[in-house]
C-alpha cells in the first residue's frame, strides 16, 4: 500500500508546484495516506527522491524571480509535510514514547544490502529464487528490479538515441546504487550525510522508487518514439538492437524457454510502425 501512493505524491507535487489551487490539499492527503498505509519509511525515501528532483530543477532556473517563487513553493511543501505529520500523530506520538522500550535500536544495527547478482533480476525476476517455491534472505518485492522487458527496451532505446534527458538518467542511476546499499559502498556512507538515513536498514527499500523512476524513463522514451519524425534514419535499427539485446539477456540469464507467458511480451516490442499504430 505504501508503494501505491508514490505516483500520487509526485503527481500532486507537480500540481502544487504548477500553481494548482488543489495542490496543497491533494499533496497533504497523499503524503498522509502514504505515512498511514503501513510503512512510513517509504514516505521518507519518496520525499528524498522528490526533493532531489525538484531541488535540481530549482538550481537550474536562471532568473531570480523564478528562484524566489521556488522559495515560496518550498514553504508550501513544508506546510504540506506538517499537515501530513499532524494527521499521523495518532501513531507517531505513541511510537516516540515507546520506541525506547522496544528492540528498535537493535534492528537498526541489522543493515542488509543487496547482492550484485540482484541486478540480473532486471531480465530474470526469479534469478534469486521464486517466491512460491523458495525462501531467500531477502523479500522478493525488495530484491527484484524486474519491471517488464518491453519497458527495458524502451529505456535502452531512449538512452541510445539520446531521447531521454541526462539528469533523469543520472538520478535513476543514483537510486539504483543506493538500492544496492553496502554492495555499492553507499549504505554506510549515506547515513552520515543524509538525516535519518540510518533508519534505512535494508537497501531494498529503494526498490519501489527505482521501478517508479525507470517507469517514467520508459514513458518518456515511449512519447519520443511515438512522435519521432519518419525522416529520421537508424531508429528502427536501434530499436531492433535494443529488443534483441534485452530479450537475449533474459534468455542467457535463466528464463526458461518454455515459459511462454513470459516470452509473449515480445509481441509488445514490435517494430515502430506497429507501435505507432
Amino acid at each position: 500500500l505504501s508503494f501505491s501512493w508514490i505516483p500520487w505524491v509526485f503527481l500532486s507535487a507537480d500540481l502544487l508546484l504548477g500553481g494548482s489551487r488543489w495542490g496543497i490539499a491533494v499533496l497533504s492527503v497523499s503524503l498522509a495516506m502514504q505515512m498511514a498505509s503501513g510503512y512510513p519509511l517509504l514516505t521518507y525515501l519518496t520525499l528524498l527522491v522528490l526533493g532531489a528532483e525538484k531541488g535540481l530543477e530549482w538550481f537550474s532556473r536562471k532568473k531570480a524571480e523564478t528562484r524566489k517563487n521556488g522559495l515560496e513553493q518550498l514553504v508550501q511543501l513544508l506546510a504540506v509535510l506538517g499537515l501530513a505529520i499532524a494527521f499521523n500523530l495518532v501513531w507517531i506520538l505513541p511510537f516516540s514514547e515507546f520506541k525506547d522500550l522496544s528492540n528498535f535500536s537493535q534492528r537498526l544495527d541489522l543493515r542488509q544490502g543487496m547482492p550484485l547478482d540482484s541486478l540480473l533480476t532486471w531480465f530474470n525476476p526469479f534469478r534469486l529464487g521464486h517466491p512460491l517455491h523458495s525462501s531467500g534472505d531477502l523479500l522478493f518485492e525488495l530484491s527484484s528490479f524486474f519491471m517488464g522487458l518491453p519497458a527495458l527496451c524502451l529505456v535502452l532505446w531512449g538512452v541510445l538515441t539520446r531521447k531521454i534527458g541526462l539528469v533523469p538518467i543520472l538520478l535513476t542511476g543514483m537510486w539504483i546504487l543506493l538500492s544496492l546499499g553496502e554492495t555499492a559502498k553507499l549504505g554506510d556512507w549515506a547515513q552520515y550525510f543524509i538525516p535519518f538515513y540510518s533508519w534505512v536498514t535494508r537497501s531494498g527499500y529503494w526498490m519501489p522508487l527505482v521501478v517508479f523512476a525507470m517507469a517514467r524513463l520508459a514513458m518518456a522514451a515511449a512519447e519520443e518514439k511515438m512522435k519521432r519524425d519518419e525522416s529520421e534514419r537508424g531508429s528502427d535499427t536501434v530499436w531492433l538492437v535494443a529488443v534483441i539485446f534485452v530479450f537475449g539477456l533474459a534468455l542467457v540469464w535463466g528464463v526458461p524457454i518454455d515459459l511462454w507467458t513470459f516470452w509473449v511480451s515480445f509481441l509488445l516490442s514490435r517494430s515502430e510502425e506497429h507501435t505507432s499504430e
